[in-house]
């Protein structure tokens, strides 16, 4: 047997699937029709469907791929699932893993495990392009010509591309008329986009995605959709590619919901976790208040005794109303220099360096407010979206370790909601 954890793939699939054995099929072809002059792996996780989805793939492996090839291809049983590994019989820059896994991971609350199961591949590409089960692609250069950008464009982490909709037949659909996704494409930028993508709805769709695996950060919480957009966009450029390359199924039970009986029970479960909770947590975890019993430990220092400003090194903050994250005395670039020395010592030095004044440019060019111009103007003259923009930014600039967010887009103007 070869040694399949050193095979050096430049690209990894990651593919989490349950209850779409109508469908995977559609995913699997997208994946082996991939025109490549390099290796790539397509990494199938399948979460214990309870519809015959496993076999519908245990049957697609079998004609496609050549497991009997004893060189390569394997099988294996774990605690955690059944495992088979294979080399496409004709695509021979294919190959793929599937991981056919013997409990839901998704109603244990136990979805991370999945990347730790695929660490002996992802560890090893250099990108990793993301397609859910139901979902698929319908141009074979998609992974070709997003790798070719990122090879070429160094300064760029992450390409995204143009796409369709479809139903549960395949059939072409139009854009559904909804907040997300009715102004989906008016809303897509090129190059650093972290602050327009922090205050705006989405506008990278998860199949069409492709980024550099150096840029993926295990230890944050999202690993999959805006989450994962946010944290890239931090580190890295963004590049959208003007072609269609994906289909995206607009599945009255998509993978997420799948697990649960309506889109509305799970919508109340949240409301009523948040709605009775969430407040009391804020405050007692900013210190707004002691804490009755107990301990606040943040990122593993335990905090229960740490007044506020010791507490703030560790928390970000956007409140509802944006003059309460704001000095409306100070100019733009003071309250930008505060955010930055949260939780530093304070010494006699001058308060903004030339190089300071470059990030806040670069950084106010995100939000596309023109407040890159205007970094000696008082807070106080801005507007309530403004304002609000400009402290999501002061939030977030030191990369705190918890982000508490109160309604933080309840304030935003009509240009910076659109």
């Amino acid at each position: 047997m070869v040694d399949t954890q050193n095979n050096g793939y430049l690209v990894g699939i990651r593919c989490y699937t349950y209850n779409h054995a109508p469908y995977i099929e559609y995913a699997l072809n997208g994946f082996t029709m991939q025109q490549t002059n390099f290796p790539f792996i397509a990494m199938v996780v399948d979460d214990a469907s309870t519809d015959g989805e496993q076999k519908v793939i245990s049957s697609y492996v079998e004609k496609y791929f050549d497991i009997d090839d004893q060189n390569v291809a394997y099988q294996e049983d774990s605690d955690y699932a059944h495992i088979t590994f294979a080399r496409h019989k004709t695509n021979r820059n294919c190959f793929i893993v599937v991981l056919y896994l013997k409990e839901n991971h998704y109603q244990k609350r136990k979805g991370r495990k999945k990347l730790e199961y695929l660490s002996q591949w992802r560890d090893k590409i250099k990108y990793e392009a993301l397609c859910e089960g139901d979902d698929y692609w319908v141009d074979p250069l998609k992974l070709r010509q997003q790798v070719d950008f990122l090879e070429t464009n160094k300064d760029y982490g992450l390409v995204h591309t143009d796409y369709q909709f479809v139903d549960i037949n395949n059939n072409i659909i139009p854009t559904p008329d909804t907040p997300l996704y009715k102004n989906m494409k008016r809303r897509i930028k090129n190059g650093y986009v972290w602050g327009h993508l922090l205050i705006n709805k989405g506008f990278i769709l998860t199949c069409t995605v492709l980024y550099k695996q150096e840029f993926f950060d295990n230890k944050e919480k999202y690993f999959i959709d805006h989450g994962l957009f946010l944290m890239i966009s931090r580190k890295t450029k963004i590049h959208y590619i003007n072609s269609k390359t994906s289909s995206y199924r607009r599945n009255p039970q998509g993978m997420m919901l799948s697990s649960h009986k309506t889109v509305s029970d799970r919508m109340r479960l949240i409301l009523l976790n948040q709605l009775s909770c969430y407040h009391s947590a804020e405050y007692a975890t900013a210190n707004f208040y002691k804490d009755d019993k107990g301990h606040v430990s943040i990122d593993g220092h335990d905090v229960t005794k740490d007044p506020e400003y010791k507490r703030a090194k560790y928390i970000g903050r956007v409140f509802q109303d944006p003059l309460r994250g704001t000095a409306g005395d100070m100019w733009i670039e003071e309250n930008l220099a505060f955010a930055l020395r949260r939780g530093k010592n304070r010494s006699f030095k001058w308060g903004i360096s030339n190089k300071e004044r470059e990030q806040f440019v670069e950084l106010l060019k995100t939000l596309d407010l023109g407040l890159e111009d205007r970094l000696d103007s008082k807070v106080g003259l801005l507007s309530g979206g403004q304002r609000q923009a400009l402290t999501l930014l002061m939030a977030t600039i030191k990369k705190p370790q918890l982000l508490l967010l109160d309604e933080h887009t309840a304030a935003l103007d009509p240009k910076t909601a659109k």
